[in-house]
């Protein structure tokens, strides 16, 4: 279990990383699926089924003010001033490790700013 974690840990700082103006969203899922192969893991949302409904993406990326679960495109640019959501699970050895953080592309509002730290403080802090 701890393995998994450390490994979508990992993934999401290089996926962070990663991240910056001019990059689709597409961009940033192949990356991330490099990523956790190269871990020798594998995704644990790609081919994720409801239904008759599949995943079709390796992470989950949301610009802005989407909602959680978004899909990376190759029609989604990230600009400056963007603040994306990333959201990685890996199955490894039997177990699933999946971790998301919100960061930014380049500088970002004082407004988007302030959200990103009081969030992470929280996070921090843990719930009270």
């Amino acid at each position: 279990m701890r393995k998994a974690g450390a490994i979508a840990n990992q993934v999401l700082l290089e996926v962070c990383e990663f991240v910056e103006p001019g990059k689709t969203t597409l961009e940033i899922d192949e990356f991330a699926a490099e990523r956790i192969a190269y871990y020798g893991a594998v995704s644990a949302f790609y081919g994720y089924q409801v239904g008759r409904l599949k995943y079709p993406r390796y992470a989950c990326i949301s610009v802005n003010d989407e909602v959680v679960h978004g899909m990376g495109s190759a029609q989604r640019t990230l600009v400056m001033g963007d603040i994306v959501s990333i959201d990685i699970g890996v199955s490894y050895g039997g177990f699933i490790g999946d971790n998301a953080i919100t960061t930014p592309v380049g500088a970002i509002s004082q407004e988007d700013q302030k959200l990103l730290d009081i969030t992470r403080l929280s996070l921090e802090k843990g719930i009270e």
